[in-house]
């Protein structure tokens, strides 16, 4: 029902120090790690959209995605810990998409130095510790000082018209954006020329986390939403996300609403001029690209999101005993006792004495049709394990449901007739826990009788394997194997298609 249970994540720094750690200070980042022997440094934090609940309202298609704006940010705050003031230029190779439960971890790797001053950054997620790295960005930061600006202090821009934006977030939903309040921050709009310029704020509520941030994710994505009022019919506009930054530079951080500049910056990419909303100059992007992204690469990234596992049967070390001396016995057909009445009556007559464990066979496949043979054997297992729940003398004993070749490691050469009984005895243990073992084996045993008839030989093994107090078993060659979940590796696409005009955003 994915209800959350777990205590609430908090999304600080605290306690850093004490683990040979430096704190980030960053809401995005809690702990740096210089590297020993370099200058490099790695930064590390958790995104959660428990702990930074903004991060729901930004969603592409069905995707939750982290936003491009987002990884301007931890660059630029990787930047300013390191005295690069400047990131010169930062790819987006991969969307980042952020699960609905859970968090992310993230990597910001800083190079060192080289002669120029410039380092190289990297950015990286995973969403669990067994996990690979996903590579998402690429980039340089520099110290290029922060240039004089014209800034934005004529207001309306002179010269230019108003652009209805009342109806822009139910046009860009139509194109794929699912923006929350916190990115819904365009408030007005204006024209003139191939110049298009916006005012854009925060929501109230998210003004406190602004002083945290060179520029607030949220506000600086909202500062490009203008471009959505030129794009032509929705139905014909395709989903744009950012590709490639350069040349972005932060002169005030903290501001909670903007005045924004947008001009071609050549054939497929834009600038900005972001302005606080008196006008003076908070920050500057050299150029933006952006990409298209595709139906089918959103439904990677969220196959990605929302992970795909198998079943493995791993092997598990043998039992320090062979099983000799374990008190048991089988029942079914060629066995001592034909089924689960027999031995009750043997018990009652006191020729025999109730074991520890009893391994129970269905009739084995192939001698009837398929569908005639899985009948009969799912009412035999059923009748066996009602009367196992049942009978008082069976309450302390453990029930094998051994079948022959209804389980393979790759779904191969499956006996059919046998395979449904592990669904029936899958439940029956789900009501009571420790009563049932699923067992699965390859032929028969055939081996001559102990001095006690009803033991083969040929259970010794499965007996031993029973060691390992597994629920499922199965049987190849005397190895014993249990099966684990094991998480599907899906190929990860990077947009491919060539950066188009920002017009069509």
């Amino acid at each position: 029902q994915r209800r959350r249970y777990w205590q609430p994540e908090h999304a600080t720094g605290a306690g850093a120090a004490a683990l040979g750690l430096d704190p980030a200070e960053h809401p995005l980042l809690g702990a740096a790690v210089p590297l020993a022997g370099s200058d490099a440094i790695v930064f590390t934090g958790r995104l959660s959209p428990h702990t930074h609940p903004w991060l729901t309202d930004h969603a592409v298609g069905d995707s939750l995605l982290f936003p491009g704006t987002g990884f301007v940010e931890l660059a630029l705050a990787a930047g300013g810990h390191v005295g690069c003031d400047v990131l010169a230029e930062l790819v987006l190779t991969a969307p980042l998409a952020l699960p609905e439960q859970g968090g992310v971890t993230i990597q910001v790797s800083v190079g060192a130095p080289g002669a120029d001053g410039r380092r190289t950054v990297s950015i990286h997620s995973r969403t669990e510790d067994t996990e690979p790295w996903s590579h998402h960005a690429d980039g340089v930061l520099g110290q290029g000082g922060r240039p004089d600006s014209a800034g934005l202090t004529q207001w309306p821009p002179p010269g230019a018209t108003a652009l209805p934006a009342d109806d822009v977030y139910e046009t860009m939903a139509a194109r794929g954006y699912g923006y929350g309040p916190v990115f819904q921050g365009l408030r007005a709009a204006w024209q003139r020329g191939d110049e298009m310029f916006a005012e854009v704020a925060l929501p109230e509520h998210a003004h406190a986390d602004a002083d945290r941030y060179a520029v607030h994710p949220a506000l600086l994505d909202a500062a490009l939403h203008a471009m959505a009022l030129t794009g032509g019919d929705s139905a014909d506009a395709v989903t744009m996300l950012p590709f490639s930054w350069s040349g972005v530079t932060v002169r005030a951080q903290g501001a909670r609403g903007l005045r924004v500049r947008i001009t071609p910056a050549g054939d497929t990419a834009v600038a900005l001029e972001l302005a606080d909303l008196s006008g003076n100059p908070v920050a500057s992007v050299g150029a933006l690209n952006l990409r298209e992204i595709t139906p089918e690469q959103l439904a990677v990234l969220r196959r990605g999101g929302d992970p795909l596992y198998r079943i493995d049967w791993v092997p598990v070390l043998p039992a320090p005993s062979t099983g000799a001396d374990a008190d048991w016995v089988a029942v079914g057909q060629g066995c001592r006792y034909a089924d689960l009445g027999a031995l009750v009556a043997a018990c009652e007559a006191g020729t025999a004495s109730m074991p520890d464990v009893v391994l129970w066979r269905p009739a084995p496949g192939g001698t009837s049709t398929v569908p005639t043979g899985a009948r009969a054997a799912l009412a035999s297992a059923l009748a066996a394990v009602q009367l196992w729940l049942t009978e008082e003398r069976f309450a302390a004993a453990k029930l094998v449901i051994v079948t022959d070749g209804a389980m393979s490691e790759d779904s191969s050469d499956l006996c059919l007739e046998h395979a449904p009984l592990w669904g029936l005895v899958r439940a029956a243990q789900a009501e009571n826990p420790g009563r049932f073992v699923l067992a699965d084996v390859s032929g028969t045993p055939d081996d001559a009788a102990e001095a006690d008839p009803a033991r083969t030989t040929g259970d010794l093994p499965l007996i031993a394997a029973l060691a390992a107090t597994e629920p499922e078993i199965m049987l190849r060659a005397g190895q014993a194997f249990v099966p684990r979940l094991a998480r599907e590796q899906q190929p990860s696409e990077a947009p491919a298609t060539p950066p188009a005009s920002y017009t069509h955003l």
